[in-house]
């Protein structure tokens, strides 16, 4: 008899498992596309004027990447490219200092809450001018979106 439970006790932790992992997958699936599409969001806001040349003919392959993204390393990844592609003029003078340790934390994110964090960091020294007009209205429900994903 104990023994039955035993088995029994068994498949049920097992099975419950089981369908834990399924679960993590579907939410960490869907904080990798709330990130992915804020970053869409924040280079769609970004002005041709300050990107280099280069990223008209990057882009097209970017956006790819960024809407297949299946983890947090790809999007920040893509984050970092895109920081690359923006010149200098488009972001405060304080992001010379602060860049190194923010390319640094990309390259170690592992989880979709640091890229989130990095890509609000990103916007943040973003300079207005860099942005659309349309920005000025659309950033705070954008950072409202992020903010559940960004929370440590």
């Amino acid at each position: 008899m104990m023994k039955k439970i035993l088995v029994l006790m068994a498949a049920l932790c097992c099975g419950a498992l089981a369908g834990a992992a399924p679960r993590e997958a579907a939410a960490q699936s869907q904080q990798v596309r709330a990130v992915a599409s804020a970053l869409l969001d924040f280079e769609r806001a970004v002005s041709w004027a300050s990107v280099s040349p280069a990223w008209r003919v990057a882009r097209p392959a970017w956006l790819q990447r960024v809407r297949a993204a299946g983890s947090p390393r790809e999007l920040a990844a893509a984050t970092v490219a895109l920081e690359t592609a923006m010149g200098w003029p488009g972001v405060q003078d304080s992001w010379r200092q602060e860049r190194p340790a923010w390319v640094q934390a990309m390259a170690a994110a592992t989880t979709e809450a640091e890229v989130a964090r990095g890509l609000v960091r990103l916007e943040a020294v973003t300079k207005w001018e860099a942005m659309s007009p349309a920005w000025r209205r659309r950033r705070t429900p954008w950072l409202a979106r992020l903010a559940p994903v960004a929370a440590p």
